[in-house]
């Protein structure tokens, strides 16, 4: 090439330019065309690897309770009529591509194998008398080898003030199809090693519950009436996960609905330019019922015989399931000083940033410490009105003769620089926790949010979507 370039320097004929051009063209075209069908076949090598894995697993597992005393050749029938379903569920949407596989099951080793073989045709390469190419993958599951599960739990904290419509809007739109993109994300469509569990809340500002609390003697009820009202109008949220893999499949397409229609249940109002409640959200979040992975519904969706352990290493025929503990939050606002919404919504909420820490987000006793999940949605970062001014507002809110919402403004500004209002607070606190994730801006969640919450468990979890060996 060296050679043609000091030849171009040189030549003084007007003749080489297009010859040069001529001889280059060919290359340029078959390098091209090179990249793009070996980028298109292993793109096909990895749906077939991952297709193949997750049927392999689900066929080996199915068969475990009818194999009794069949033959070998019976085994290997029964194994390929519960792979085939599978694997071509989890091949659709591609070209027409044929594939072939022979499962077969190896009863003294208890291991399933499978070879899945397919023939790509380039679309370039073709003119260079490349007509087809191989492409195979080969894998095995060994029922002896602890198998691994996985339970999704996603808390849902959505910051529901008057700002935030386009956030619920988005909410309710993806509700029925966030099962199906969360596991289209991670590799794992009709994945049967998975469990995705969804828990919605809602929260506002603590402004509105002391609101209502001084409403109180005016509207004839008590004071407890009123403030359990306000926390329902503050703070709403679903008592147990909406399960979108129940065990009975015919009620998926139920609970989809479910959790669209309590999205649906809300409207953007009430707050205004103070920060907002989260933190009673990510109480209530760590408090969360997380999946029980020994229950009798977990060994009937999971398939683990009833005298089988689970989550006992090195044990005979044990069998791993794992939960991993998500809590999302969607908002546009900073979070409120803990001692303010321990003060006026939930009183089982520590009243301070250490507290929330070391009680609530670093609790072995209510949070799987390992696998803890926080992902946030908004800003990039936050004025310091989540300190002092929120703190200032407070304090002179609790010391006002009646409801005066203007003068207690005024008073914030002129002292939200004062040392005594300005500890560490909000979501600059919150992101130097274990665990903690910026997810990206509010549209970013709003039109991706189960794509880049699964990105985040898959950086948590590299190993998440490998079933077989």
């Amino acid at each position: 090439m060296r050679k043609i370039f000091k030849k171009f320097k040189d030549s003084n004929s007007g003749a080489f330019l297009p010859m040069f051009g001529v001889l280059v063209f060919p290359l340029l075209t078959m390098t091209i065309g090179v990249a793009v069908d070996y980028s298109r076949m292993n793109s096909l090598q990895s749906r077939m690897q991952s297709a193949s894995d997750i049927a392999l697993l689900a066929a080996t597992k199915a068969i475990q309770s009818k194999k009794g005393n069949k033959t070998p050749a019976q085994i290997n029938t029964m194994l390929k009529e519960e792979f085939t379903p599978f694997f071509k569920a989890n091949m659709r949407g591609g070209s027409n591509q044929s594939y072939t596989y022979s499962p077969t099951f190896d009863i003294e080793e208890n291991k399933s194998t499978v070879k899945v073989a397919a023939q790509y045709k380039p679309v370039f390469m073709q003119l260079f008398n490349f007509d087809v190419i191989d492409v195979e993958v080969e894998l095995s599951v060994n029922l002896n080898v602890e198998l691994n599960n996985y339970v999704i739990d996603i808390v849902m904290c959505i910051d529901a003030t008057g700002s935030m419509q386009n956030t619920l809007n988005a909410a309710v739109s993806n509700a029925k199809s966030f099962n199906d993109d969360l596991r289209k994300e991670l590799g794992m469509e009709n994945n049967p090693a998975l469990k995705v569990r969804v828990r919605p809340m809602f929260y506002r500002d603590w402004e509105d519950a002391k609101y209502a609390r001084g409403l109180s003697p005016l509207d004839g009820g008590t004071y407890r009436m009123r403030r359990d009202n306000s926390r329902q109008d503050v703070f709403k949220y679903e008592n147990d996960f909406i399960d979108l893999d129940p065990n009975d499949s015919s009620k998926k397409n139920t609970n989809s609905t479910k959790l669209k229609n309590f999205l649906d249940s809300e409207n953007a109002y009430g707050g205004g330019d103070l920060p907002e409640a989260a933190a009673t959200c990510i109480n209530q979040a760590v408090r969360s019922d997380w999946y029980d992975i020994k229950s009798t519904e977990s060994r009937e969706y999971f398939g683990i015989g009833a005298g089988a352990p689970i989550n006992q290493p090195h044990s005979p025929n044990n069998v791993n399931v794992t939960v991993i503990p998500v809590t999302v939050f969607w908002s546009d606002a900073d979070i409120s000083d803990p001692a303010i919404t321990k003060q006026y919504i939930d009183s089982t909420q520590p009243g301070n940033w250490n507290d929330m820490e070391s009680q609530i987000w670093n609790s072995t006793s209510k949070i799987d410490q390992e696998n803890k999940i926080l992902v946030r949605f908004g800003p990039a970062s936050f004025p310091n009105q989540g300190g002092g001014y929120d703190r200032a507002y407070a304090y002179c809110i609790d010391r006002t003769s009646r409801w005066n919402r203007w003068r207690c403004r005024g008073y914030a500004r002129d002292h939200q620089n004062d040392p005594s209002f300005n500890p560490p607070q909000g979501w600059s606190v919150v992101e130097q926790w274990n665990g903690y994730s910026y997810g990206g801006s509010l549209s970013d969640g709003n039109q991706n949010g189960a794509k880049i919450i699964g990105k985040k468990i898959k950086e948590k979890i590299p190993d998440l979507m490998r079933l077989s060996s």
